[in-house]
């Protein structure tokens, strides 16, 4: 004889074992029908739908491509702060990268913009010059040739500066025109020991 089951016991919370199975409704169903495992995986969530949603990994948060998958705050980060890169133009990596090395300090973004910068003490030699009208005067010089941290795609444009070093006055200027991995400055003064500091800006693809 089989079990009876009656109205008060499905209205009760009757408890199912083994391996019930129920029609799956279609995904458009918002109704109170029984939703079936089927249904939950099909209920894929959108901008406009509630659903299931897979997370991103890293990868593919960096990628940026997936419209579906959901970020997390620990995969963005990777997506914020890490390795900058491109593709025909087409940033495929963070969004800033940051760096230092014995050249200087460095900063890229994903747009291209690349900043580098570099402070230094350096010694300078005396240079004497005769005039026919005056004194001999000497001043003080170096001719420095820097390499930057990181490489431009071209050549930047490059602000620099010259430190009192408190021995005296020096001032700085470009010695030539920059190029994608090097500069040059020329110092000049009445200081024996100064700090020189410069700040180059350019893109990196």
């Amino acid at each position: 004889m089989g079990t009876q089951i009656f109205d008060s016991q499905i209205k009760d919370n009757i408890a199912l074992t083994g391996a019930p199975t129920a029609p799956t409704p279609s995904v458009s169903d918002d109704s109170t029908r029984i939703a079936t495992t089927e249904f939950i995986k099909n209920q894929v969530a959108s901008d406009t739908v509630k659903g299931m949603v897979e997370l991103a990994t890293s990868a593919e948060v960096l990628v940026g491509t997936d419209t579906e998958r959901a970020v997390t705050p620990a995969t963005l980060t990777a997506k914020i702060l890490g390795t900058v890169s491109e593709v025909d133009g087409v940033p495929t990596g963070a969004i800033i990268e940051s760096g230092s090395n014995a050249n200087g300090d460095y900063i890229k973004f994903a747009n291209g913009t690349m900043m580098c910068s570099y402070t230094d003490q350096i010694g300078t030699s005396v240079k004497t010059t005769t005039s026919a009208w005056g004194p001999s005067i000497s001043t003080y010089y170096a001719n420095v040739i820097y390499t930057y941290p990181a490489s431009f795609f071209s050549a930047p444009n490059v602000a620099i500066a010259s430190i009192d070093s408190g021995s005296g006055v020096c001032s700085a200027c470009l010695g030539a025109m920059p190029t994608t991995t090097s500069g040059h400055i020329e110092l000049i003064g009445s200081c024996a020991l100064a700090k020189i500091s410069y700040i180059a800006i350019g893109r990196w693809y």
